[in-house]
Protein backbone atom coordinates (compact mmCIF):
# COMPACT_ATOMS: atom_id res chain seq x y z
CA UNK A 1 0.00 0.00 0.00
CA UNK A 2 1.29 3.43 -0.90
CA UNK A 3 2.37 5.73 1.90
CA UNK A 4 0.29 8.53 0.33
CA UNK A 5 -2.88 6.73 -0.72
CA UNK A 6 -5.23 8.54 -3.06
CA UNK A 7 -8.48 7.52 -1.37
CA UNK A 8 -9.73 8.64 2.03
CA UNK A 9 -10.63 5.09 3.09
CA UNK A 10 -7.06 3.88 2.52
CA UNK A 11 -5.70 6.94 4.29
CA UNK A 12 -7.93 6.32 7.31
CA UNK A 13 -6.79 2.71 7.52
CA UNK A 14 -3.11 3.64 7.38
CA UNK A 15 -3.62 6.43 9.94
CA UNK A 16 -5.36 4.08 12.37
CA UNK A 17 -2.45 1.63 12.13
CA UNK A 18 0.06 4.46 12.65
CA UNK A 19 -1.92 5.62 15.70
CA UNK A 20 -1.93 2.07 17.07
CA UNK A 21 1.84 1.85 16.56
CA UNK A 22 2.30 5.20 18.30
CA UNK A 23 0.29 4.17 21.39
CA UNK A 24 2.12 0.85 21.53
CA UNK A 25 5.55 2.53 21.42
CA UNK A 26 4.71 5.53 23.61
CA UNK A 27 2.41 3.98 26.23
CA UNK A 28 2.85 0.22 25.87
CA UNK A 29 -0.75 -0.31 24.72
CA UNK A 30 -0.93 -3.66 22.91
CA UNK A 31 -1.83 -3.19 19.25
CA UNK A 32 -2.43 -5.46 16.30
CA UNK A 33 -4.18 -4.59 13.04
CA UNK A 34 -6.70 -6.93 11.45
CA UNK A 35 -7.17 -6.10 7.78
CA UNK A 36 -10.51 -7.41 6.55
CA UNK A 37 -11.53 -8.09 3.00
CA UNK A 38 -15.18 -7.57 1.99
CA UNK A 39 -17.16 -8.36 5.15
CA UNK A 40 -20.74 -9.58 4.72
CA UNK A 41 -23.38 -11.06 6.95
CA UNK A 42 -26.81 -10.57 8.51
CA UNK A 43 -27.82 -7.15 9.72
CA UNK A 44 -25.53 -5.16 7.46
CA UNK A 45 -27.57 -2.39 5.89
CA UNK A 46 -25.78 -2.47 2.55
CA UNK A 47 -24.54 -4.82 -0.12
CA UNK A 48 -25.62 -8.45 -0.30
CA UNK A 49 -27.80 -8.57 2.87
CA UNK A 50 -29.71 -5.40 1.95
CA UNK A 51 -30.33 -6.62 -1.59
CA UNK A 52 -31.52 -10.04 -0.40
CA UNK A 53 -33.88 -8.32 2.04
CA UNK A 54 -35.31 -6.34 -0.88
CA UNK A 55 -35.81 -9.59 -2.79
CA UNK A 56 -37.72 -11.17 0.10
CA UNK A 57 -39.93 -8.06 0.21
CA UNK A 58 -40.71 -8.41 -3.49
CA UNK A 59 -38.67 -5.36 -4.46
CA UNK A 60 -36.06 -5.23 -7.22
CA UNK A 61 -33.07 -7.21 -5.99
CA UNK A 62 -29.58 -6.68 -7.42
CA UNK A 63 -26.94 -8.23 -5.12
CA UNK A 64 -23.36 -7.48 -6.10
CA UNK A 65 -19.76 -8.17 -5.24
CA UNK A 66 -17.56 -5.21 -4.40
CA UNK A 67 -14.83 -6.28 -6.80
CA UNK A 68 -14.39 -9.15 -9.25
CA UNK A 69 -13.22 -11.56 -8.12
CA UNK A 70 -13.94 -10.81 -4.47
CA UNK A 71 -12.42 -12.42 -1.38
CA UNK A 72 -15.45 -12.06 0.85
CA UNK A 73 -15.35 -12.88 4.54
CA UNK A 74 -18.42 -13.78 6.61
CA UNK A 75 -18.90 -11.77 9.81
CA UNK A 76 -18.65 -14.84 12.09
CA UNK A 77 -15.19 -15.62 10.69
CA UNK A 78 -14.21 -11.99 11.35
CA UNK A 79 -15.41 -12.30 14.96
CA UNK A 80 -13.39 -15.49 15.40
CA UNK A 81 -10.25 -13.71 14.14
CA UNK A 82 -10.85 -10.80 16.54
CA UNK A 83 -11.35 -13.21 19.46
CA UNK A 84 -8.14 -15.05 18.64
CA UNK A 85 -6.13 -11.82 18.29
CA UNK A 86 -7.47 -10.55 21.63
CA UNK A 87 -6.93 -13.70 23.66
CA UNK A 88 -3.87 -15.42 22.27
CA UNK A 89 -1.01 -15.73 24.73
CA UNK A 90 1.80 -15.91 22.20
CA UNK A 91 3.49 -12.85 20.67
CA UNK A 92 1.61 -11.35 17.74
CA UNK A 93 2.74 -9.84 14.49
CA UNK A 94 1.80 -6.24 13.75
CA UNK A 95 -0.96 -7.05 11.24
CA UNK A 96 -3.07 -9.92 9.90
CA UNK A 97 -5.16 -10.19 6.75
CA UNK A 98 -8.60 -11.67 7.31
CA UNK A 99 -10.33 -13.06 4.21
CA UNK A 100 -11.79 -16.35 3.03
CA UNK A 101 -8.58 -17.38 1.24
CA UNK A 102 -10.52 -18.01 -1.96
CA UNK A 103 -12.10 -15.60 -4.40
CA UNK A 104 -15.69 -15.65 -5.61
CA UNK A 105 -17.25 -14.31 -8.78
CA UNK A 106 -20.76 -13.43 -9.96
CA UNK A 107 -21.42 -17.05 -10.95
CA UNK A 108 -20.67 -18.18 -7.37
CA UNK A 109 -22.93 -15.45 -5.94
CA UNK A 110 -25.75 -16.35 -8.34
CA UNK A 111 -25.54 -20.09 -7.52
CA UNK A 112 -25.40 -19.47 -3.76
CA UNK A 113 -28.49 -17.25 -3.82
CA UNK A 114 -30.45 -19.68 -6.04
CA UNK A 115 -29.75 -22.51 -3.55
CA UNK A 116 -30.77 -20.57 -0.44
CA UNK A 117 -33.44 -18.19 -1.72
CA UNK A 118 -34.99 -19.86 -4.74
CA UNK A 119 -38.22 -17.99 -4.06
CA UNK A 120 -36.83 -14.54 -4.83
CA UNK A 121 -36.35 -12.88 -8.16
CA UNK A 122 -32.94 -11.24 -8.55
CA UNK A 123 -30.36 -10.13 -11.04
CA UNK A 124 -26.67 -9.87 -10.18
CA UNK A 125 -25.85 -6.17 -10.13
CA UNK A 126 -22.83 -3.92 -9.87
CA UNK A 127 -21.69 -1.82 -6.95
CA UNK A 128 -23.76 1.41 -6.97
CA UNK A 129 -20.54 3.43 -7.14
CA UNK A 130 -18.65 1.00 -9.39
CA UNK A 131 -16.63 3.67 -11.19
CA UNK A 132 -15.25 5.17 -7.99
CA UNK A 133 -14.96 1.93 -6.07
CA UNK A 134 -13.14 0.08 -8.85
CA UNK A 135 -9.86 1.95 -8.41
CA UNK A 136 -10.25 2.14 -4.63
CA UNK A 137 -10.86 -1.60 -4.25
CA UNK A 138 -8.48 -2.84 -6.93
CA UNK A 139 -6.05 -5.20 -5.22
CA UNK A 140 -4.99 -8.81 -5.16
CA UNK A 141 -6.81 -11.21 -2.83
CA UNK A 142 -5.50 -10.97 0.72
CA UNK A 143 -2.96 -13.55 1.85
CA UNK A 144 -4.14 -15.02 5.18
CA UNK A 145 -1.14 -17.30 5.79
CA UNK A 146 0.11 -15.35 8.82
CA UNK A 147 -3.34 -15.43 10.50
CA UNK A 148 -3.51 -19.19 9.94
CA UNK A 149 -0.02 -19.78 11.32
CA UNK A 150 0.10 -17.35 14.25
CA UNK A 151 -3.55 -17.10 15.33
CA UNK A 152 -4.47 -20.67 14.37
CA UNK A 153 -7.37 -19.04 12.52
CA UNK A 154 -9.14 -20.56 9.55
CA UNK A 155 -12.15 -19.15 7.73
CA UNK A 156 -14.96 -21.68 7.85
CA UNK A 157 -17.99 -20.10 6.19
CA UNK A 158 -17.83 -20.12 2.40
CA UNK A 159 -20.10 -18.02 0.20
CA UNK A 160 -22.79 -20.68 -0.15
CA UNK A 161 -23.06 -21.18 3.63
CA UNK A 162 -22.83 -17.42 4.25
CA UNK A 163 -25.73 -16.70 1.89
CA UNK A 164 -27.72 -19.52 3.53
CA UNK A 165 -27.11 -17.97 6.97
CA UNK A 166 -28.17 -14.53 5.75
CA UNK A 167 -31.30 -16.04 4.18
CA UNK A 168 -32.21 -17.82 7.44
CA UNK A 169 -31.63 -14.65 9.44
CA UNK A 170 -33.71 -12.51 7.07
CA UNK A 171 -36.59 -14.99 7.07
CA UNK A 172 -36.51 -15.16 10.88
CA UNK A 173 -36.53 -11.36 11.13
CA UNK A 174 -39.43 -11.10 8.67
CA UNK A 175 -41.50 -13.50 10.80
CA UNK A 176 -40.84 -11.80 14.14
CA UNK A 177 -43.80 -10.09 15.77
CA UNK A 178 -43.70 -6.33 15.40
Amino acid sequence: MAIYPTFFYRSAKIMSEWMGDFYKQKFGVPFVALRYSSVYGPGLGRGIPLELKKGLLGQPCRPYLTRLPDDLIYIDDVLDAVRRALFTEKPLSRAYNIAFDKTFDNHDLNDSIRKSLSEISFEIGKHPHAATVAAHRDRDPLDVTRAKEELDWRPTIDLENGIARIADWLKHQANRPK
